[in-house]
């Protein structure tokens, strides 16, 4: 998890990350109040099932919903 504080800085984040890794394995997300419910909804699905590897957000990334499946500490 990469926590930001503002929406658009996980946006801008978010973005560069996917630009930077296109050859990677990794899956990214960002999540923050720019994305729809549906789409948080299915972001928090793959925090907690591992479909995701990491997260941009802002301080949405630390309501008690949002659960990881491995923090990878």
């Amino acid at each position: 998890a990469f926590l930001v504080p503002t929406s658009i800085l996980a946006l801008q984040h978010n973005e560069s990350i996917q630009d930077r890794s296109n050859d990677s394995a990794a899956n990214t997300a960002g999540l923050s109040r720019i994305q729809t419910p549906g789409e948080s909804k299915e972001i928090i699905e793959g925090l907690k099932n591992g479909k995701i590897d990491l997260v941009v957000g802002s301080h949405r990334i630390l309501s008690q919903e949002v659960k990881f499946k491995n923090r990878g500490l």
